[in-house]
């Protein structure tokens, strides 16, 4: 279907406000929603509360990237449902911003987006459950989606500085499993090219696309790395089930799950292949400014 260039941002935080701003310099009508008001570069961010019932603010956006993850409990994207039940009739193209947790725990195999999904926690679960809501919504119209399975993501504001300062413990090297990563900017990117791939697609299709650098490698090499750059000492590394036992719940998520994600749909279907492709280069790059 051929596109507006009108979007509405639910979700502009971080990633959403690069996102709005760049889509603005490209002459985009940028419509952006967020708990708090205030007014950017790009225009005013509305103030909206998805916890809240109510009626929700209207748009003539029929394009949309949606940013807010689910609510901390229960097996289901309340957040997503109430968007979609009052504004699901306006949008004719969703771009969901999703999580790769949503495979679970693959002992270190590669994964593309036919893998079934296996999620080992409420909060990869709920995101299971928001992308179903998705593909049901496009099935259920003549709208089309993408749902990005984001890996974790890193760059300037978005490093863990704290607690490679606290010298929290690691992994050992030859027992850490295989994570993923990708730079906020090649977020952007992909977020861009899967908001005109709907030109592209047949009504009532839904399109799963890994988001990650394509070079697969452990929590344990990343974490050294950044603190490397920033010049303080190694991590001290230590057997997982120590590491497992000081570590946060949200932190033995991560710990306990192992994949490596393939990114063909990425650079060959919505052709955005990723720029940022060695996080050590990345990271002596900030170094000099956002590490500091």
């Amino acid at each position: 279907m051929q596109m507006d260039k009108q979007v509405l941002i639910v979700g502009c935080g971080d990633v959403g406000s690069r996102l709005a701003a760049s889509l603005h310099a490209k002459g985009w009508a940028v419509d952006a929603w967020a708990q708090s008001a205030r007014q950017r570069e790009f225009g005013r961010v509305r103030g909206v509360d998805l916890d809240k019932d109510g009626a929700l603010p209207t748009t003539d956006a029929t394009v949309c990237v949606y940013l807010v993850p689910p609510q901390p409990d229960g097996q289901d994207d309340r957040r997503l449902r109430r968007f979609l039940a009052h504004n699901g009739g306006v949008v004719r193209h969703l771009v969901y911003a999703g999580a790769s947790g949503v495979y679970g725990d693959c002992d270190g195999r590669w994964v593309d987006e036919t893998a079934a999904l296996n999620p080992g926690n409420g909060r990869s679960r709920r995101r299971v459950d928001a992308e179903q809501q998705v593909a049901a919504w496009a099935s259920g119209g003549d709208g089309t989606a993408v749902c990005l399975r984001l890996a974790g993501i890193y760059g300037p504001g978005r490093l863990p500085i704290a607690r490679v300062r606290r010298g929290d413990p690691v992994v050992q090297r030859d027992q850490a499993s295989w994570s993923n990563r990708v730079h906020v900017n090649d977020v952007v990117s992909a977020i861009e090219s899967a908001l005109t791939h709907g030109e592209h697609m047949q009504s009532g299709a839904c399109l799963a696309v890994n988001v990650a650098d394509g070079q697969p490698t452990t929590m344990t090499d990343y974490l050294q790395a950044c603190a490397a750059a920033i010049g303080a000492p190694a991590l001290p590394e230590l057997p997982p089930e120590q590491v497992l036992a000081q570590a946060s719940p949200a932190l033995r998520g991560y710990l306990t799950q192992s994949r490596r994600l393939r990114i063909d749909r990425l650079c060959t279907v919505l052709e955005a292949p990723p720029q940022h492709t060695d996080f050590r280069q990345e990271l002596a790059a900030l170094a000099t400014d956002a590490l500091r």
